[in-house]
């Protein structure tokens, strides 16, 4: 009982200094205890990876998998998923539940750079007779897109401040993705169905929660012009 209304106090008191200042202060601490518990359970998850890579991997082939990761996912910045990824949360947040269909199109359409980049990269290496690294590059040139445009499901998700289900989702797809990779690093594969196991795996578990997420929330608004400019400039 006093459990109870010591949660309703801070509450409160959350509310009315959030008001004072024009901050939702609850909005900010609800989120914080459950982004901390997500991190220190993702931090887990890649030190118990790592440990597994120490013991199981040729040093050789984790530098080639940190390398196409590397190069990849810097090229993956060149997208619009950073700044449609904040115009989600803002809508939602203002009870404006925009179609998650229509965002994960733009998402994905707007990888069209990264895609060119990665199909030369793939090419490149190809034609210099390393097909293991070309092999690499186009599995992420084609599964990374996806991976982003359903990744959605979390800001989505914290919009609307469901941020206990966010977490839920998030350790998740961090389990999925611990138990598919640690088959292949066992079993000393190479880099390349190491590459192909983590995508794979985090596109699996972001398909399912994003599938999920879709169920939980309403969307019935467009996005707007001015909300679509607004994340060239905020990507």
């Amino acid at each position: 009982m006093y459990g109870i209304k010591l949660k309703r106090k801070i509450k409160n008191n959350l509310r009315l200094l959030g008001d004072k200042y024009n901050i939702d202060l609850l909005f900010i601490f609800q989120g914080s205890i459950w982004f901390t518990l997500q991190k220190i359970l993702g931090i887990s998850s890649a030190l118990i990876i790592g440990i597994l890579f120490a013991n199981f991997i040729d040093p050789a082939e984790y530098g080639k998998y940190k390398y196409i990761i590397s190069t990849a996912e810097i090229f993956g910045s060149l997208s619009l998923a950073s700044g449609l990824y904040f115009i989600t949360t803002r809508s939602i947040s203002k009870n404006k539940y925009i179609k998650l269909s229509q965002v994960t199109k733009k998402i994905f359409y707007s990888h069209i750079l990264f895609f060119l980049i990665g199909i030369s990269i793939s090419t490149y290496y190809f034609y210099q007779g390393n097909s293991q690294i070309g092999s690499s590059f186009l599995a992420i040139t084609i599964l990374f897109p996806f991976l982003q445009s359903v990744n959605v499901f979390k800001p989505a998700l914290d919009g609307a401040k469901l941020f206990k289900i966010s977490t839920i989702f998030g350790i998740k797809k961090i389990i999925i993705n611990l138990i598919i990779m640690s088959a292949p690093i066992y079993l000393g594969f190479s880099y390349l169905w190491l590459i192909i196991s983590n995508y794979g795996s985090r596109l699996l578990a972001s398909t399912l929660n994003y599938k999920s997420t879709t169920k939980i929330l309403k969307q019935d608004t467009d996005l707007s012009k001015k909300e679509i400019k607004s994340s060239f400039h905020l990507s």
